[in-house]
């Protein structure tokens, strides 16, 4: 038997999968289908989820799951520039209002 987490919904998809996949689908709703750092429209196959606070080991360790994994801290962004632009890490004023935010919102 399989753990509640890992069982399967239907064709072979996990919960967490599908849990992931509606979160990208509320992520890509919530920013219009247009990337969060140019504006531009962006297909829905071809969006990636930019963290604004890096998803990394130490901002893990510093910040925790619930500030990394939060939907504020995903946008819409095309992959590459547009992706690597939205990483607010170098502006501590830029941080501390996100966190201030997803602290709200939790």
């Amino acid at each position: 038997m399989r753990p509640a987490a890992t069982a399967l919904k239907y064709d072979g998809i996990t919960a967490a999968g599908l849990d992931a996949y509606e979160e990208r689908i509320a992520i890509y709703n919530r920013d219009g289908g247009r990337c969060r750092t140019c504006g531009e429209p962006v297909a829905f196959d071809a969006f990636e989820l930019a963290h604004r606070i890096a998803n990394t080991k130490a901002n893990r360790k510093r910040w925790g799951p619930a500030i990394i994994d939060h939907p504020l801290n995903r946008v819409v962004a095309h992959p590459g520039r547009c992706n690597s632009a939205q990483n607010i890490g170098g502006s501590p004023g830029a941080c501390a209002e996100l966190i201030k935010q997803i602290q709200e919102d939790l």
